[in-house]
């Protein structure tokens, strides 16, 4: 009697399947995934999410029952007892959580469970900017639970260098379990079908622009404005895709600098890779990354990128001067200088744009994908060699 082998599953867990880069990049590892012979579960606190629809077939989402209640901190509170059931239910091989929160209930999850899968850790973002720098007070509790908790993890995968060494100096005891394996980047075909139909746009007498992101802190969209109203030349746009709570503050000082009427806030866009594909040069003005998928995402579709070099993530990514330019983060004046450089120069706007296409095909779904998945595989058989020897 034949006997098919169970296939090895990995329980991602996360607020929802929607919302930000940590999500989406959950979510094109699949393919790769699959292709590599594992499972992926995608276990939400809310969702499903709009980003579901990108799963390919063979993957799963499962939508925990934490009640009726908006708070997206109490839902993964409440998320705990849930996912221990589901654990119990699945038998997963690995438990991975995405994010520090999400993390820190997968843990109190696993204490719970009768099933001891391998955990392993997702981390998306600077934990020194996010958990140390101006840090409010749930930020710093929760820090101390990161320093108390995280030990308990098989293993960590870092999405860049810069965030892998932050985590090693706050958790010096994961020092010898972190990884690091950039994110998906590379847009999944579904999402960029529509983009592709359009041809790339030619050198004409407008030059547009393009940043991405949510309006917040973190993007630093106050630099990119100024730099904005540094540069010289007729028919320059600049184009604003996201939402975020410091939107009007933006719009009021995009008057205050006169350049109004040359700064479109367009708000959230459910097919940003159009607008890429349509615009001359995208910038990416942020004080902090985690990796920086958006940049990946604009050379995908041929665009010339200026970057700042802020931690972490875009000197991971580009190259300065081959595939993409790179500019001290806070730094108006360097940035208005890059911007003008690709504004005046179209030859070498074309030339960057074909250098961060083929950039961009490292960061495809297959590869990384196969990445995680040998990840996955080493951390479960290592955890299991250490439980038996306990």
């Amino acid at each position: 009697m034949n006997h098919q082998p169970t296939p090895f599953e990995v329980l991602f867990f996360l607020p929802q399947l929607g919302g930000g880069g940590a999500e989406m990049n959950a979510v094109r590892l699949a393919p790769g995934l699959l292709a590599a012979g594992i499972r992926p579960v995608y276990a939400v606190a809310r969702g499903p999410g709009s980003y579901a629809e990108f799963l390919p077939e063979g993957a799963e989402v499962v939508v925990l029952d934490t009640g009726r209640i908006n708070s997206s901190t109490l839902r993964l509170v409440r998320a705990s007892r849930p996912l221990a059931d589901l654990i119990d239910r699945r038998r997963p091989d690995v438990v991975c959580p995405v994010m520090v929160s999400p993390a820190l209930s997968a843990l109190a999850a696993l204490r719970r469970a009768r099933h001891r899968p391998a955990a392993v850790l997702s981390i998306q973002n600077s934990l020194a900017v996010s958990h140390e720098q101006d840090a409010a007070l749930r930020d710093r509790l929760e820090l101390a639970l990161i320093r108390r908790r995280f030990p308990a993890f098989d293993g960590v995968i870092s999405l860049s260098q810069g965030v892998a060494d932050e985590l090693r100096r706050i958790v010096p005891e994961l020092a010898q379990k972190i990884d690091v394996v950039p994110n998906v980047g590379l847009p999944l075909p579904a999402q960029m079908a529509s983009a592709l139909a359009w041809p790339r746009h030619a050198p004409g007498p407008v030059c547009t622009i393009l940043a991405c992101g949510r309006l917040t802190r973190q993007k630093d969209y106050p630099t990119l404005l100024q730099a904005f109203a540094q540069l010289r030349g007729e028919g320059i746009q600049l184009n604003v895709l996201g939402q975020g709570e410091l939107r009007a503050t933006l719009e009021n000082m995009a008057r205050e600098l006169g350049i109004a009427d040359r700064v479109t806030f367009l708000g959230f866009q459910r097919d940003p890779f159009i607008h890429m594909r349509q615009a001359d040069i995208f910038v990416l003005s942020s004080r902090w990354e985690g990796f920086g998928n958006v940049l990946v995402e604009a050379m995908a579709m041929g665009m010339p990128v200026v970057s700042t070099d802020c931690p972490h993530g875009p000197a991971e990514i580009i190259t300065d001067g081959r595939n993409g330019l790179l500019v001290p983060p806070g730094d108006a004046e360097a940035l208005a200088a890059a911007l003008q450089r690709l504004v005046d120069d179209p030859a070498l706007r074309i030339r960057l744009g074909n250098a961060g296409e083929a950039r961009a095909q490292d960061f495809s779904a297959t590869r990384i994908g196969a990445a995680y998945a040998g990840l996955f595989r080493d951390i479960a058989a290592r955890a299991r060699r250490e439980g038996a020897s306990r």
